[in-house]
């Protein structure tokens, strides 16, 4: 064993940060594989009412492994992690280096409308105490550990090392000295760039900003910033009464059905709902908007109006599917779906735009990007965390600025009764 302690804690550190980066990217695998053997049959031209079915057996399923196998609480991963720090619980147990991800990738492999982000941080915070508790760190760092490991956790499952650091900061909100916030930035830093290279340095969601973001475009951030912190309340209040609702079912069994049920109704209704919805994202940045009408009736008619009235039924029904995946027995974030909605806002925004007299030629990419990072900071309270997640995720550090403002925008107007309290 090392001496140093200092020596020690860097092993450490290095140790866990790879071990995270190699999680993150094999969960992410082993999702992609489970979620193309469930729809390799559909045909994208037609409504499939085998979506029906996997959003039961994603919740049925993912709720049966936590009370049966698991035989611990592992929903709502990101609120246990905090509470673990707030009573200073640590380090995590073994089980928790591997059961999140595990029942994660068979929730949204199955179509859990929802994300991983949640699930790699409670695991990369145990992995971190873990890794702290061999060798030998003191109480204190372990926690400190748990903390840093949580941040690389969402550095490398977003390929976004700032915003793992902003996570423990804004979000965890963990107290930390001089010394450990450096540690911090070094961890998210290795996780981030590691899961980077282990998936060969590519993009989840690439986005290439052809044109530099014209001053005359910043009006209309600031009008999708408005938009965005409106959506955002309308997000959480139906997601929270969602949860309310489904919590309250007193039969683990008949909780998971009834949301099974509710997911199997969005995603046969919109299948672009299912799993993390990244590749749909993607397209919708590049301007293909069309593609969220596949899989449904709308499919093959064309029309902005139909897109749009598409995009409004994602965006009325997204809240209640990641609810309902994550209230109602699986195992997901819930981080992406509200980067998700937020594309499908940008871009319902730039259909609508496109109508009014010197906006037709608004850059949709660019507003669906703003839009993502908007929608996150209103509805997750978070903004730091959203403007560095976003442009990092989607590569585009020009837009820096831009996104910034709308989602600077887009919370206040989400904070707007607690602002009020301040000037009033």
């Amino acid at each position: 064993m090392v001496k140093t302690p200092a020596l020690r804690a860097v092993l450490a550190a290095v140790i866990s940060c790879i071990i995270i980066g190699v999680a993150a990217f094999a969960v992410k695998k082993v999702i992609a594989l489970i979620s193309h053997v469930a729809t390799s049959g559909f045909d994208t031209g037609h409504s499939n009412w085998w979506l029906l079915l996997l959003g039961i057996a994603s919740i049925m399923l993912s709720g049966f492994i936590v009370r049966k196998v698991v035989r611990m609480p592992i929903e709502h991963a990101t609120d246990r992690v905090r509470r673990d720090l707030e009573a200073g619980r640590s380090p995590l147990p073994r089980r928790m280096m591997i059961a999140p991800l595990a029942v994660n990738a068979v929730t949204l492999g199955l179509g859990g409308s929802a994300g991983a982000e949640g699930p790699i941080a409670y695991a990369g915070g145990a992995i971190a105490s873990r890794m702290a508790k061999l060798f030998g760190l003191s109480e204190n760092q372990i926690l400190t550990f748990l903390a840093c490991g949580a941040g690389a956790g969402i550095a490398a499952i977003f390929k976004a090392p700032l915003g793992g650091v902003f996570f423990t900061l804004e979000v965890l909100r963990y107290p930390l000295n001089l010394r450990s916030t450096l540690m911090l930035v070094a961890m998210c830093l290795i996780s981030g760039l590691g899961a980077y290279a282990f998936s060969g340095f590519t993009s989840d969601m690439p986005f290439v900003c052809s044109e530099p973001f014209e001053l005359k475009w910043y009006v209309p951030a600031i009008l999708l910033g408005v938009i965005c912190g409106l959506y955002s309340l309308y997000y959480i209040w139906s997601g929270e009464s969602t949860a309310r609702k489904l919590e309250a079912v007193g039969r683990p069994w008949v909780r998971n059905l009834v949301a099974g049920a509710i997911l199997g109704v969005c995603l046969f209704l919109f299948p672009s709902l299912y799993g993390e919805g990244y590749g749909i994202l993607a397209k919708v940045a590049a301007g293909d908007f069309s593609v969220v009408t596949e899989g449904t009736y709308a499919h093959g008619l064309a029309g902005s109006p139909l897109i749009a009235i598409v995009l409004i039924g994602i965006l009325l029904l997204k809240s209640f599917a990641c609810y309902a995946t994550n209230s109602g027995g699986g195992v997901a974030g819930e981080f992406a779906p509200t980067i998700f909605a937020g594309g499908m806002v940008g871009a319902l925004f730039v259909i609508c735009a496109g109508m009014i007299p010197g906006w037709e030629s608004i850059p949709a990419g660019c507003f669906v990007v703003l839009a993502m990072a908007a929608v996150m900071g209103g509805a997750i309270k978070a903004p730091l965390m959203a403007i560095f997640i976003v442009a990092e995720m989607t590569m585009t550090p020009t837009l820096l600025l831009p996104i910034c403002i709308t989602t600077a925008t887009s919370y206040f107007i989400a904070n707007l009764r607690k602002f009020s309290k301040i000037f009033i």
